[in-house]
């Protein structure tokens, strides 16, 4: 599962498992007043990414083992 923030300035990739594979952070134009937003922006980006991953996990158990 991948998750961008911060309108692509921040964006993190997680496997199936929820652990991190990808951190990539564009720095173009970047000051340090927006560091602190940066900051957030990959917490905020590493959680949607592993709802992401936790509504798939779901969904795939959900069609192979029928609806409970």
């Amino acid at each position: 599962m991948t998750a961008t923030r911060l309108n692509g300035l921040v964006e993190v990739e997680i496997d199936g498992h929820g652990e991190l594979l990808r951190l990539g952070i564009d720095t173009t134009g970047l000051d340090s007043a927006r560091l602190r937003l940066v900051e957030s922006g990959i917490v905020e980006a590493i959680n949607d990414a592993e709802d992401q991953s936790a509504d798939l996990e779901e969904r795939l158990l959900a069609q192979i083992f029928g609806e409970q």
